[in-house]
C-alpha cells in the first residue's frame, strides 16, 4: 500500500516566536518530488503567525489519539506537558531543557547518550547548582511558553560548559534538575489522582524515571509508560495526525495552549508530480 500523504516535521533549527518566526529545515518541494507523494510541512507558522508560540502541538494527539489520562508529559530535548485541568480546560507548556542538556553531558564521555542514565546515578548532586540551574525557567503557573533550542543553548548549556564540577556530577545534576522542576509543574493537580502519561526519549532513562517516581511517591502521581513504539514514535503519529488535519481543512485547535489569538489550519502542502 503507497502512502497518500507525507507529513514532514523537519529539523527545527530557529524557532523565536516572540520575534514572530520559526524554521524547520526540510524541503516539502523536494520530498513531493522525489516520493511522487503530496508533502505537507510548515505547521508551526500559521499559529505563529496569530501570535502563538507554535508549541505545544502534543496536545492535539493526545486528545484524539492516547485518551483516558490527565496529564501527558513529553521528555524530548525539551521537557513539555498537557494536562486535562480538574475543571475540564486544556493546558500545555514547555518545562525546560531535557534530553538536549542530558545528551550533551553524555557526548563528552564518549556516549551519545547516557543509556539509562547511569552515568548519572553514579554522580554527586551538588544541591546549589541544581537550584542554579531551575531558577533559569521558572514555573510560570502553566501559562502557555515554548522554549527554543537556542535558548537552552545560552542558558543551560553554557552555564554547563563553565561549571567547575565533573561530566558526570552535571549528569547528576541535570538529571535531578529535571525531576524538580516537572513535579514543581505538577503541583497544580496537588491532593488530585491522575495519570500520567510519559513518552520521548528520556522515558528510557530509568534514573530519571525513577527520580521522578521518588518525588511523588507522597502524591496522587502515577506515572504510565506505554510500549516501545508509542514511546519511540508518538511524534511520527502526532505528525501523522497534523497532516491529517491539514489535508482536510481543519484547524488544530491549540490557541487556548499556545496562546494564539485563534485557531488556525497548519502546514503547507506541496504536489507531487504525476
Amino acid at each position: 500500500m503507497k502512502a497518500e500523504l507525507i507529513a514532514s516535521h523537519g529539523h527545527t533549527v530557529f524557532h523565536e516566536p516572540s520575534k514572530g518566526f520559526t524554521l524547520q529545515i526540510g524541503c516539502g518541494a523536494n520530498i513531493a518530488f522525489e516520493s511522487g507523494i503530496d508533502t505537507i510541512t510548515t505547521f508551526r507558522s500559521a499559529d505563529i503567525a496569530a501570535g502563538g508560540q507554535g508549541a505545544p502541538f502534543s496536545p492535539i494527539a493526545d486528545k484524539a489519539l492516547f485518551p483516558g489520562y490527565q496529564a501527558y508529559l513529553n521528555l524530548g530535548g525539551i521537557a513539555n506537558i498537557t494536562i486535562l485541568t480538574p475543571d475540564g480546560k486544556w493546558k500545555a507548556w514547555d518545562i525546560g531543557p531535557c534530553n538536549q542538556a542530558l545528551n550533551h553531558l553524555a557526548m563528552k564521555t564518549g556516549q551519545p547518550y547516557d543509556a539509562e542514565g547511569k552515568l548519572a546515578a553514579s554522580g554527586v548532586i551538588n544541591r546549589p547548582v541544581v537550584d542554579a540551574l531551575i531558577s533559569m525557567f521558572p514555573y510560570n503557573g502553566g501559562q502557555p511558553k515554548g522554549l527554543s533550542n537556542a535558548e537552552v543553548q545560552s542558558s543551560w548549556i553554557k552555564y554547563l560548559n563553565e561549571s567547575d564540577e565533573s561530566t558526570i556530577n552535571l549528569l547528576a545534576i541535570v538529571t535531578e534538575a529535571i525531576a524538580l522542576m516537572i513535579h514543581d509543574h505538577l503541583q497544580l493537580f496537588q491532593g488530585v489522582t491522575i495519570k500520567i502519561l510519559v513518552t520521548g526519549g528520556g522515558a528510557h532513562n530509568t534514573h530519571l524515571i525513577n527520580r521522578l517516581n521518588s518525588l511523588s511517591a507522597t502524591e496522587h502521581f502515577t506515572l504510565h509508560l506505554p510500549s516501545s513504539e508509542i514511546i519511540n514514535y508518538k511524534e511520527c503519529l502526532l505528525m501523522a495526525w497534523l497532516g491529517h488535519l491539514t489535508a482536510l481543512g481543519r484547524s488544530y485547535g491549540i490557541a487556548e495552549v499556545s496562546g494564539a489569538s485563534r485557531d488556525t489550519i497548519g502546514g503547507a502542502l506541496y504536489k507531487a508530480t504525476r
